[in-house]
């Protein structure tokens, strides 16, 4: 009788949990409504962003590998929300960060490739919203190749961004950076003059990307794995940025945002690095939101990089931003069973500016990647994850469908994928990519973005080339005021052999 009793009290238990569990809201503005209510108010918590560089989402504790070690992105991960399939724009350092911080994807912002191109001052990044609201704000960057003449600067009182050339033999965008906790010193610095502010710090680390060169005793940890190394380092990095929000008692009252701006490859497809393909290795980058009001929990809807910039803007209680292609996962954040996934847009354009190869760009969304290319590719994610099995032959109307190169498009719901309404986007016959605002057209009427200037590939790229790390020009050496290598905004470089090192 007593174990009756134990299990319908714990039946009812379990009903009334349900009952009384606070309906998701159903829209962006009423989720904004729902967190001016909570405590503290969302205009008086700070934002710290991390971004780390060339960081594989598949390389964390947190997102299921068990060869290393990451405890404080994994309790970052357990203390917030974590999303499981975020897409970056692009894999490659500056035009990937563009888009993290203007909410826009690459042929809206401008920027395609690291050096070269400048983020026009038309459009607006985080940076300047946050500083509009009083925010004092901060960066502190790892990489030469986020120098702030590269308009990421605009909007930031401190952009710290002053590396030592003196100790380099070759001076390349790849190859000069900082370490890790070289960075962290300038940012905790800084946040110790501003604490008693509310601040924006953004911060910024390299070390995953090559060359490999993990201190001890992260090198000792991964023999033969100084990736993994470098990625355990860099978790001990942050460790040291949320101790200092803890033992402040800042956490609390603070917005943490961690992700990063591309993965690698690590020999997958045929690359060593990044930059050259758009498969998931490049990709796929880690996305969590930790909030002081207690949101915890995964959430399996895709997502995009360009989307951080509305969803901190809703969390902080700034007036969204318009005309851009990012979309607020507010309401993920609030209710991790909320689905507010779409497809995302990815592209490379290094291998048509360097190698004269035909650039690629794909969507992506959580059951199929299409790449288009001159053989194109269409990859069933659910069964085929490492994407290796071109299903493109035996789904070639689908896939049409879907780039919207079909003479005769069907609705949306005749491919059931596609057809879900978290998956649907706006998109317009013969206009460029828009904002998914409304759900009323189908992804069989997308319409790729403009090309740039400049002659188009007619190649795919080589893998025997993406074997080996790409490599900077040998011309590379001298400093332009179009950036290391170029001569003029999409000039296109020639191949070789300089063994200078590995673009960002």
């Amino acid at each position: 009788m007593r174990v009756w009793g134990a299990l319908v009290l714990a039946l009812l238990a379990g009903l009334a949990a349900v009952v009384l569990r606070p309906r998701a809201p159903r829209t962006e503005a009423e989720a904004r409504a729902r967190l001016l209510q909570g405590k503290p108010a969302p205009g008086d918590l700070n934002v710290v962003l991390v971004t780390i560089d060339t960081l594989r989402a598949d390389r964390l504790g947190c997102y299921g590998f068990a060869g290393i070690e990451t405890p404080e992105i994994d309790r970052l991960a357990r203390e917030g929300v974590l999303f499981e399939r975020v897409t970056t724009a692009v894999p490659l350092t500056l035009p990937a960060h563009a888009s993290i911080f203007t909410g826009l994807l690459p042929p809206h912002h401008g920027v395609r490739d690291n050096g070269g191109f400048f983020l026009d001052a038309s459009k607006t990044t985080l940076a300047e919203r946050l500083r509009g609201a009083g925010y004092a704000t901060g960066a502190f960057v790892g990489a030469w190749v986020l120098e702030s003449k590269w308009g990421l600067a605009r909007g930031f009182d401190t952009y710290a961004d002053k590396f030592d050339l003196s100790k380099y033999r070759v001076i390349s965008l790849g190859t000069v950076q900082k370490k890790g906790d070289e960075v962290m010193d300038g940012a905790l610095a800084w946040l110790e003059t501003v604490r008693k502010r509310k601040f924006f710090a953004w911060v910024h680390l390299y070390d995953p990307h090559t060359p490999y060169d993990p201190p001890e005793p992260y090198r000792s940890r991964h023999p033969g794995e100084p990736y993994l190394g470098e990625v355990a380092y860099t978790d001990h990095v942050v460790g040291r940025l949320l101790d200092w929000l803890r033992n402040g008692g800042l956490m609390e009252r603070t917005l943490v945002v961690l992700t990063a701006d591309h993965g690698e490859s690590l020999g997958e497809h045929g690359e060593a690095t990044h930059g050259f393909f758009i498969y998931g290795s490049t990709t796929q980058v880690p996305l969590i939101v930790r909030t002081p009001w207690g949101h915890r929990g995964r959430n399996r809807s895709p997502v995009a990089s360009v989307d951080i910039f509305p969803t901190v803007l809703d969390l902080v209680g700034v007036a969204p931003e318009g005309a851009i292609d990012g979309r607020s996962l507010v309401r993920a954040v609030m209710d991790r069973a909320v689905e507010v996934g779409h497809a995302s847009y990815v592209e490379t354009y290094f291998p048509r500016y360097h190698f004269g190869w035909q650039h690629l760009r794909g969507l992506r969304d959580g059951v199929h990647q299409f790449v288009e290319a001159p053989r194109p590719e269409l990859y069933d994610l659910e069964k085929d994850p490492g994407e290796t099995t071109n299903v493109y032959k035996a789904y070639r109307r689908r896939a049409e469908e879907l780039s919207g190169t079909s003479s005769t498009p069907r609705p949306c719901s005749a491919w059931r994928p596609w057809a879900t309404s978290a998956a649907r986007w706006r998109w317009t016959p013969g206009r460029s990519f828009r904002t998914p605002r409304t759900r009323s057209a189908s992804i069989s009427s997308w319409t790729w973005p403009r090309e740039p200037p400049g002659r188009t590939g007619s190649r795919t790229p080589s893998r025997r080339c993406a074997r080996s790390s790409p490599r900077i020009p040998r011309s590379s050496t001298r400093i332009s005021p179009w950036g290391i290598g170029w001569s003029r905004p999409h000039a296109r470089t020639r191949r070789s052999r300089s063994s200078s090192g590995s673009w960002p």
